[in-house]
């Protein structure tokens, strides 16, 4: 009933946007709290964790695979993701990108793939993700718009108060430096499995892994693993039991703390392999 309310006896004067995210974060999140007091705006998530979220905020959301979403006409569709719209009618569709996807798509999987970016306007970050766009993907100009990400800004507004809340929250010394490592994960669908925490032909991951934490410690600096949601799966309790020993690490998932640019605010190194992450924490100008 309130689905059918909510579609059929809004505020017909508005424009209507629909948002369309697993997850309550990055730029379309941003973008959504820019246009919610002018606009119509409701989000979509295949997540139940992700409306329980949205549900305490009041924000209307539904679940992405609620039939009547099929046929729902919206003046605008916003989402990071090419699959997450669920409507079967044809619309203005707008592409946040949630991170560079220059990582992910060659080959046959390019050609593909570039079908669908055609189909969505594009806010890009600057003139490097413009070109390539341009050149790589073959996408037309008139398609592509320079505008910043919504979410960086976010980098920039910093307190005190709000830095010793994370620090405090994390559990982890504010007065030290603090070094964030976040590899992205294989990219292979069948065997999430294949890559493991560090890159193979380095040794036993356990030793490793306590060496640097140890060699961190002795420096007075942080630790903060954050992996890929889909590279979650390789965290075990051998790597567990190792951190719970130490008070200068910690172990923060990218699925229960989607939000990315929280961390890179106060971290003073990113260490990461071909993860799109670095792009955001370039603008900051520390050392990667």
């Amino acid at each position: 009933k309130f689905v059918y309310f909510f579609f059929f006896f809004r505020n017909k004067k508005k424009k209507f946007i629909g948002f369309a995210d697993d997850y309550f974060e990055g730029n379309t999140k941003h973008i959504f709290f820019s246009l919610k007091n002018k606009y119509e705006c409701f989000w979509i998530s295949r997540f139940d964790h992700t409306l329980e979220i949205l549900k305490k905020k009041n924000i209307p959301s539904f679940n992405y695979f609620t039939i009547l979403l099929k046929f729902i006409k919206v003046d605008c569709w916003i989402s990071s993701n090419s699959d997450r719209i669920p409507s079967l009618i044809k619309t203005i569709n707008i592409s946040t990108d949630h991170g560079i996807p220059i990582k992910a798509f060659t080959g046959l999987k390019k050609i593909k793939h570039i079908e669908t970016l055609n189909d969505y306007f594009h806010l890009l970050p600057g003139n490097q993700t413009y070109d390539f766009y341009r050149k790589f993907y073959k996408i037309n100009k008139s398609k592509l718009f320079i505008t910043g990400y919504a979410r960086n800004d976010y980098l920039f507004k910093s307190s005190k108060r709000e830095k010793n809340l994370f620090y405090e929250k994390l559990k982890l010394n504010k007065n030290y430096k603090t070094v964030m490592y976040a590899p992205t994960w294989s990219h292979d669908h069948k065997n999430q499995l294949k890559k493991g925490l560090f890159p193979i032909g380095w040794g036993d991951e356990i030793i490793i892994l306590e060496d640097l934490i140890k060699y961190l410690k002795s420096k007075k600096t942080n630790l903060i693993i954050r992996l890929h949601k889909y590279h979650d799966v390789i965290w075990n309790k051998k790597y567990q039991k190792i951190i719970n020993n130490y008070n200068n690490v910690v172990k923060m998932s990218s699925a229960s703390h989607p939000n990315s640019i929280y961390f890179l605010k106060y971290t003073d190194i990113l260490i990461t392999d071909y993860s799109s992450i670095y792009n955001d924490f370039l603008i900051l100008k520390k050392p990667i």
